[in-house]
């Protein structure tokens, strides 16, 4: 049995439609990623069941964290999910199982009876699932016995995490003020510092997603206690905190004091509005909330208005509307910075969590919409829309798509992979004939992929193929659209016939004056690479030519060569060279498990690492033409970042520079971090992504400064994924590693 299988059997609803190219996703990149901190725990020293236990307590609970994942990947708003029938216990056999089948197969009747000795006692202990209450311990009429809590919570072990959450919602269940006496004067006997997160999780959450806030009375209690520990606890808090505060004390330990003075006894209801209104009072007054502030509670902010309407009025009352209308006009102004757009961003953010009534958002969003809003903004406009049973909003969306096929502008045309997802999360079938009419239009990558992954897949269940063009769009609609009872191939009147321009696009036609050569590194037939630009010794400058290698994430294959082609077109110019390594395949199971094998992330049946497979292409390459040494740079994303970390960390490595979006950073996957000393490390990196979460970005910047490195965090809004004006990232990405690289100044 294999992970995905497994990993399928975690994220199904059997009531459900079938699963989605969204769906094939979340698999890839959560077993990814879960299987990088297993890694990494097995190479401290961990045993395989000590491993897993901590790779699946840093990820939480294995469903919720998919159902986060897949929200994230679909970049839509809120929809809930049904769960699993079966319940804790089936999930916690699909847990062990996942754990036997990864480390465990030359073990398999032993593990199979440490699944189920252990089943019954990991449904006990697992985190509640959706809407499922949480059960009081005992007759709540009876008043608890203190002295048996002191012993249960002075008896926490630092090994079974587990057992502390449990213990934690049972506490919370109590009477609230009986609950929170017992755990106050118990909370120094409890020397496991993992114990004592748990028990903050456990009062902050009465589910684990959407992590609906359980409005305990005494939450800020408890939560003060965590205030008032050791680091690895207060972060806890802190974060807690932050989600009903909309601040960041983290910054200012004192205000914390004054704030909690300020509050404490008040009904945490109240507290949410209260901390509402001076969210938008300072974030109106001279942008008094500085950029990256407003980056971390952007994400806050939204989860609290999604999730509590008291919430949501309180910010409409106190004028936020009118805050994100003047952030949105001062990001379309000329000559508007980078933060006046960033701003504009997170203020359409803003907007699509405050669920807004259709008169309202045809008001403020819908004229940014238009083609002559800057990419990001418009992008970010549309995002706003992808609500479930915005009907209305089907036509704008598909003339956006049209108009971005027409135009040929590569900004433009990055925003049909927004608008196809709008229409996905909209849910109305009616959008599907004019989705693929835009692909029969087109056919390039844009669509074929863009449209078919995130539109289509979504509305029919399709699972994506790059075969899928529009001529197989239109013959499965002729054969299925039996099934969407009430549409045509022209709803309302509406011709689905796309305007072309005469020189219409095929595959690739719009970077087809791009030169690229498919080669083998020292004639080895799995050492396949292309080589993007002109190569010519006699034109190359005088310094040589600066040189850039890209990791896709995903599965690192062919697929990808358009949007390479794009990269080059679009971001770099004639005095480079880009190098697109294409993953080797060394079986059917590799990409099950790791797509780019490096020294210490090894693939038992791969002949060589990527490392030396980069090294391979640069030898190739020294022998055709003259490179500049000062500026040899890697981009990876997702799966391809860490090998990016692990190539340009290693000693003498003759990177000089890496571009790392959205993707995780594991120190024990890397070389020495000594090995980039004076390197530039440029990350790209979404606080809301949910499958490669903010914090490895956050640990690489503090693990690689601390190193000597010249590293520069970049967020950007809308989770995980390239989103808004993505070469325009790029190209700020590229130009300041050419800024900060060794031997630049």
């Amino acid at each position: 049995m294999s992970w995905k299988t497994l990993l399928h059997a975690v994220g199904r609803d059997p009531h459900a439609t079938p699963r989605t190219p969204a769906d094939e996703e979340v698999d890839d990149e959560l077993l990814f990623h879960l299987r990088s901190l297993v890694d990494e725990n097995i190479s401290r020293g961990m045993s395989h069941e000590q491993a897993w236990d901590d790779a699946q307590k840093q990820f939480g609970s294995l469903r919720s964290y998919w159902v986060q994942c897949r929200r994230a990947t679909l970049a839509g708003g809120p929809r809930r999910f049904a769960l699993m029938t079966g319940g804790a216990i089936t999930l916690a056999f699909v847990i062990g199982w996942l754990a036997f089948d990864a480390w465990s197969i030359s073990r398999q009747h032993e593990a199979a009876l440490r699944a189920a000795k252990t089943a019954k006692q990991d449904a006990e202990t697992s985190h509640p699932l959706p809407h499922t209450p949480v059960p009081p311990v005992a007759d709540q009429s009876e008043p608890a016995d203190r002295t048996a809590w002191g012993e249960k919570l002075a008896g926490l072990a630092e090994a079974n995490w587990r057992r502390a959450a449990s213990v934690g919602q049972q506490l919370a269940a109590l009477p609230p003020e009986e609950g929170y006496a017992i755990l106050e004067e118990n909370w120094n006997r409890i020397d496991s510092v993992d114990a004592r997160q748990q028990l903050l999780k456990a009062w902050n959450f009465s589910m684990p997603y959407p992590l609906q806030t359980r409005n305990h009375p005494r939450l800020l209690d408890v939560l003060n206690l965590g205030m008032h520990d050791v680091p690895a606890v207060q972060g806890w808090s802190i974060g807690y905190l932050r989600g009903f505060a909309l601040r960041d004390f983290a910054q200012d330990f004192t205000e914390y004091e004054t704030w909690y003075a300020a509050n404490r006894g008040k009904a945490l209801s109240q507290i949410k509005v209260e901390s509402v209104r001076w969210f938008v009072a300072k974030a109106a007054k001279n942008r008094g909330l500085e950029i990256a502030q407003l980056t971390l509670l952007a994400n806050d902010a939204s989860r609290l208005f999604r999730n509590e309407p008291d919430a949501r009025a309180a910010a409409i009352d106190a004028g936020l509307i009118n805050t994100i209308e003047g952030w949105t006009a001062a990001g379309m102004a000329p000559g508007a910075d980078r933060e006046d757009v960033e701003l504009a961003q997170f203020g359409l953010r803003l907007v699509a969590a405050l669920e807004l009534p259709e008169t309202e958002l045809r008001r403020v969003v819908v004229p940014l919409v238009s083609n002559k809003t800057p990419h990001e903004i418009r992008s970010a406009a549309i995002s706003a829309l992808d609500r479930d049973g915005f009907a209305w909003a089907i036509p704008m969306l598909v003339d956006v798509m049209q108009q971005s096929v027409t135009e040929g502008d590569p900004g433009s045309r990055s925003v049909i992979w927004t608008a196809a997802t709008a229409l996905g999360e909209i849910g109305d079938p009616a959008a599907i004939p004019p989705m693929i009419a835009v692909i029969e239009s087109d056919n390039t990558y844009d669509t074929v992929y863009g449209i078919g992954y995130f539109g289509l897949g979504k509305l029919t269940g399709v699972s994506y193929d790059e075969k899928h063009d529009g001529a197989w769009w239109r013959a499965w609609w002729e054969k299925n659209k039996e099934r969407y009872s009430g549409i045509s191939d022209s709803k309302g009147g509406r011709s689905h016939k796309i305007p072309v321009k005469e020189a219409s696009y095929r595959a690739q036609d719009d970077v087809a004056d791009v030169p690229a050569e498919d080669l083998r590194a020292g004639d080895d037939a799995k050492k396949r690479y292309f080589l993007i630009g002109e190569a010519d010794q006699e034109k190359a400058p005088e310094e040589g030519y600066k040189l850039l290698f890209v990791l896709p994430g995903g599965d690192g294959s062919a697929d990808f060569h358009p949007f390479i082609k794009r990269i080059y077109k679009h971001v770099l110019g004639p005095d480079w060279l880009l190098v697109e390594p294409v993953a080797p395949e060394w079986d059917q199971q590799q990409f099950e498990r790791i797509v780019w094998p490096t020294a210490k992330s090894r693939y038992p049946a791969a002949r060589f690492t990527t490392e030396a497979f980069i090294a391979a292409i640069l030898k190739d390459l020294q022998a055709k033409v003259k490179l500049n040494p000062r500026a040899i740079f890697m981009l990876g994303w997702s799966s391809g970042g860490l090998p990016v970390y692990a190539t340009t960390l290693l000693k003498k490595s003759p990177i000089v520079g890496a571009f790392v979006a959205m993707s995780i950073f594991v120190p024990s996957k890397a070389p020495a971090l000594e090995g980039g000393k004076d390197k530039a490390f440029y990350l790209l990196q979404s606080p809301d992504d949910q499958v490669t979460k903010f914090f490895f970005a956050e640990r690489a910047e503090k693990s690689l400064q601390a190193a000597g490195a010249k590293v520069k965090l970049q967020p950007y809004a809308g989770g995980h994924g390239w989103r808004g004006n993505i070469y325009g990232m790029l190209r700020d990405g590229i130009s300041w590693l050419e800024e900060n690289a060794p031997g630049t100044h």
